[in-house]
């Protein structure tokens, strides 16, 4: 525990700066949305708004790379102490999960404050449908998107010494391409497991129409959920021991 501790404790201090940026942008955002483009209609001022928690699906994934991207002048003293690798990397998820919380912990205040002081014109049951559904599925999207950066950065980082970097990135689009080609083709396996676990949600019935396709029938799916977490997770696993076997300074 105390390693992880120190780790922690190091991961905070060296993304310090990581941290200012994002307040500064989410505070450029709310203050461009409140008073730069702000506009009569209520209706329009919340979507305006609600649009900050967009900074949620590349949030985690950005803070992922900065760090492991900082890491890259001391990857001698992480590779060369390997017992330290799969503490160093779930320390640094961790960090990545912990920027995303805090952004929509903050963004959830906010909004309710604005609600309060009637600048938002949406009910309290309305207001929590939406931020469940864009937390649930930012925070999912994250995740995937957290796991493809991580993947990739290694796969760069292998390739790279051996390569070249102009070789490596053709490599890594080629990847890219192919997953987007496999992903497409098992489309019709992630339906069929999404609909093996599924519990409905009366709660998301007073939601706007636009909303309505990210849960169909107003069901979140157990079975997705569970599939994709043990997918990344293995995912995870595996690229963490191809870094620790394979990526050399």
């Amino acid at each position: 525990m105390n390693n992880y501790k120190g780790l922690w404790n190091k991961e905070m201090k060296m993304m310090k700066g990581f941290q200012l940026v994002v307040i500064i942008v989410m505070l450029g955002m709310i203050f461009w949305s409140l008073f730069l483009n702000n506009d009569s209609d209520n209706f329009q001022n919340f979507w305006e708004v609600i649009a900050i928690l967009n900074l949620g699906l590349v949030l985690m994934p950005a803070t992922l790379l900065f760090s492991l991207n900082m890491e890259v002048h001391q990857l001698s003293l992480l590779l060369y102490n390997r017992n330290a690798i799969f503490r160093t990397i779930q320390v640094k998820f961790l960090h990545s999960i912990w920027v995303t919380l805090v952004f929509f912990g903050w963004m959830t205040i906010f909004l309710f404050v604005l609600k309060w002081i009637n600048y938002l014109e949406v009910t309290s049951n309305t207001l929590i449908s939406i931020l469940f559904v864009l937390f649930h599925y930012t925070f999912m999207i994250g995740l995937w998107l957290n796991v493809i950066v991580y993947a990739a950065w290694v796969i760069h980082r292998m390739l790279i010494t051996r390569v070249g970097f102009p070789i490596s990135i053709l490599c890594l689009v080629g990847l890219a391409i192919l997953f987007s080609k496999l992903f497409s083709w098992s489309e019709p396996l992630i339906n069929w497991i999404g609909s093996l676990w599924t519990i409905s949600f009366g709660y998301f019935e007073d939601l706007a129409l636009d909303l309505i396709f990210i849960t169909q029938y107003n069901q979140i799916s157990l079975s997705l959920f569970i599939f994709t977490v043990g997918i990344l997770w293995l995912l995870y696993y595996l690229f963490t021991l191809l870094l620790e076997e394979k990526v050399e300074v």
